[in-house]
C-alpha cells in the first residue's frame, strides 16, 4: 500500500507562510488549534483527479465506526477542499451550511473539518459506491435537450444564462422525463436542497452541485444525491473589517447591527435556478413561486421552516463555531439565519405575497 508520507501535521499546524486572502477575525494558530489534524499513515492521497473550482484532493482515511460500540477501523474516501478563495472562512462556512442541512434532517454528505500540510481543509465523504454513478444536473439537462455532450449548458452557464433558461419547470421536467417512476421522490429532494439554499443564502448551486444517483446494472432505482457543495452563504467572502463597518452601527447604547444592510444582503442572495418568465429572482421569490404553483411542496417547506429547527441551529453556532468566528460575526450569522427563517414562512404560507 503506497501511503503518503508526511511530518506528523501537529507539528507544523501553525504553518500559516502559504495561506493568502485572510479573511477572518480570530487568529489562525487558534482555529488550526481547535481542529484534529489527519495524521502520519493515517491516510492516503490518492490519484483521482477532482474537479471544481476549489483545490481539491482526493483521500481516504483510516478510521473507526461510527456509533459504534467496539473500536472497529474502517477505510472511507473524503474529497478534501481548502478554501482558497476566502481562507479559512470559505471552508467553515462550508461546515456551518453542511452543519445547518443536518440539524433540519436532510441527507447531507457526511463532514468534517481537518488540519492537513497546515491547512484547515473541508472533506466531504464520497458516497457513491463501487456500482453507482453521479449523473449531474448538466448531463440530466443535456439529455433533456437531446444533447450529445455537455457542452451547450456549460455554455449557458458560461454566459450566465442559467437562471432564465434552467428554470424551475424546466428541471422538473427533465427529471420527470429521465426518471418517470422515481421523479417525485427526486423532485421532493430537490425542493428541500433549494430550501436549504434560501435559509443559508447560498448562490452557487449550479449544475455540477447536485445530481441523481443511478445502478451501473438499474439494480436500485435511481435516487436524489446527498447535499454537497454547500459553500457560498453566510457571509463567507466578507472580511471582518468589512463586516464591521458596513453592517454594524455604533451607538451611545453600545453597537447593533445594521438591519438595512442585512436585509439588502439578504434580498440580493439568487440561486441558479430560476424561474419561467421572472428575471433576476431571489431566494424568497423562487421558494414562494414553487409553493404557490406546485401546493404538493409547501407542506414539506413548512415543516423545515419550524422555529425548533431555527432554535437547533442556533445552538449549533453557539456549540460549535464561537471559535471560528468573532462575537460579532457569530451575531450577524444568527441575525441573518432568524430574518431568511421569517421571511420564507411568509412566503411559504402567502403572508406576504410581495415577496412573490
Amino acid at each position: 500500500m503506497n501511503w503518503t508520507l508526511v511530518e506528523d501535521e501537529e507539528s507544523d499546524q501553525n504553518r500559516n507562510d502559504i495561506i493568502k486572502n485572510y479573511s477572518g477575525g480570530i487568529a489562525l494558530n487558534k482555529i488550526h488549534g481547535c481542529v484534529k489534524c489527519l495524521r502520519k499513515r493515517h491516510y492516503q492521497v490518492l490519484t483521482n483527479v477532482v474537479g471544481g473550482d476549489a483545490p481539491k484532493d482526493f483521500i481516504k482515511i483510516w478510521e473507526y465506526e461510527r456509533n459504534k460500540r467496539t473500536r472497529k477501523k474502517v477505510c472511507r474516501k473524503y474529497i478534501a477542499k481548502v478554501g482558497h478563495k476566502w481562507y479559512p472562512l470559505e471552508g467553515i462556512s462550508e461546515y456551518l451550511l453542511n452543519q445547518i442541512g443536518e440539524e433540519l434532517g436532510l441527507e447531507m454528505a457526511n463532514s468534517m473539518l481537518r488540519i492537513g500540510h497546515g491547512q484547515l481543509r473541508f472533506l466531504s465523504e464520497y458516497f457513491l459506491k463501487p456500482e453507482e454513478n453521479l449523473m449531474h444536473g448538466a448531463q440530466i439537462y443535456s439529455a433533456y435537450l437531446n444533447e450529445t455532450d455537455i457542452h451547450f449548458v456549460e455554455e449557458i452557464e458560461r454566459q450566465n444564462w442559467a437562471r432564465s433558461l434552467l428554470t424551475f419547470q424546466v428541471t422538473k421536467n427533465a427529471i420527470a422525463f429521465l426518471f418517470p417512476l422515481e421523479s417525485p421522490q427526486i423532485m421532493e429532494s430537490l425542493v428541500k436542497m433549494l430550501l436549504l439554499d434560501a435559509i443559508t443564502g447560498n448562490n452557487d448551486r449550479h449544475f455540477y452541485n447536485w445530481g441523481v444517483i443511478t445502478h451501473i446494472e438499474g439494480s436500485t432505482p435511481p435516487r436524489f444525491s446527498p447535499i454537497y457543495d454547500s459553500a457560498r452563504g453566510l457571509f463567507w467572502n466578507t472580511n471582518e473589517k468589512t463586516l464591521e463597518s458596513k453592517y454594524f452601527i455604533k451607538k451611545k447604547a453600545g453597537i447593533e447591527i445594521n438591519r438595512v444592510y442585512l436585509d439588502k444582503y439578504i434580498n440580493l442572495s439568487r440561486p441558479k435556478i430560476g424561474w419561467d418568465g421572472l428575471e433576476e429572482i431571489n431566494h424568497f421569490q423562487l421558494i414562494c413561486n414553487i409553493c404557490q404553483t406546485f401546493p404538493e411542496y409547501r407542506n414539506i417547506c413548512t415543516e423545515y421552516l419550524n422555529p425548533i429547527y431555527l432554535q437547533n441551529v442556533i445552538d449549533v453556532l453557539d456549540k460549535k463555531f464561537t471559535t471560528f468566528y468573532t462575537e460579532k460575526r457569530l451575531l450577524l450569522v444568527k441575525e441573518c439565519l432568524k430574518r431568511r427563517f421569517q421571511l420564507l414562512t411568509e412566503a411559504v404560507q402567502n403572508q406576504n405575497l410581495s415577496i412573490c
